[in-house]
């Protein structure tokens, strides 16, 4: 099965425009849980390319990552329940970088409070048709508290998968092109 396309049989989505430098923001088929994958060739040995990547979209988001060995590493927003993972391999003059968003703890979450909103929902409307009709009120209001929950955690993912995709976009055009580094965005040094 393969992700939404357009009508001339591209992948396309409504969450961004493609980037004009070296990403694409397609659903990964073949791995479920990854809703974006931004990609693209650097001039820098994998394990640079990936620490100079992680350290960009660590600044960006305001979380922390962690190495996955050499040629890998993975950054864990706790407060948006995303995670990105960054891998290098090796490719030609420098590495092929592959930046992969996991949104599945999120939806998971997303899910669970869900569920519990139509359980509460409906074992208060019980209660009120047993009892009182009042008890409804308390029904409506809890419904609206779990659905504003919800929606807020749909817009906190929406919002890191945007803030991950243009500053993995970002990276790897400015990692591509090492003028083009603001100072203080030190790439790995190349011998």
């Amino acid at each position: 099965m393969s992700g939404p396309s357009s009508h001339d049989g591209s992948p396309s989505t409504a969450l961004a425009k493609p980037p004009t430098t070296g990403g694409s923001l397609v659903p990964t088929s073949s791995d479920p849980r990854s809703y974006v994958t931004v990609e693209g060739h650097v001039g820098l040995a994998p394990d640079e390319a990936v620490e100079a990547v992680r350290r960009r979209i660590e600044r960006a988001i305001g979380a922390r990552g962690h190495r996955q060995g050499a040629r890998a590493a993975s950054i864990v927003d706790e407060r948006r329940r995303v995670t990105t993972h960054i891998e290098a391999e090796p490719s030609g003059d420098g590495s092929e970088v592959h930046v992969r968003l996991d949104v599945s703890a999120a939806r998971a979450f997303r899910l669970l409070l869900g569920a519990a909103a139509v359980v509460s929902t409906l074992l208060l409307a019980g209660i009120a048709y047993v009892t009182t009709p009042w008890v409804l009120v308390v029904a409506a209001v809890d419904a609206a508290i779990m659905g504003a929950l919800l929606a807020q955690t749909k817009n906190a993912q929406q919002t890191a998968i945007r803030d991950v995709y243009h500053e993995a976009t970002r990276a790897l055009a400015a990692l591509d092109t090492p003028a083009a580094l603001p100072e203080g965005e030190d790439a790995a040094p190349t011998d």
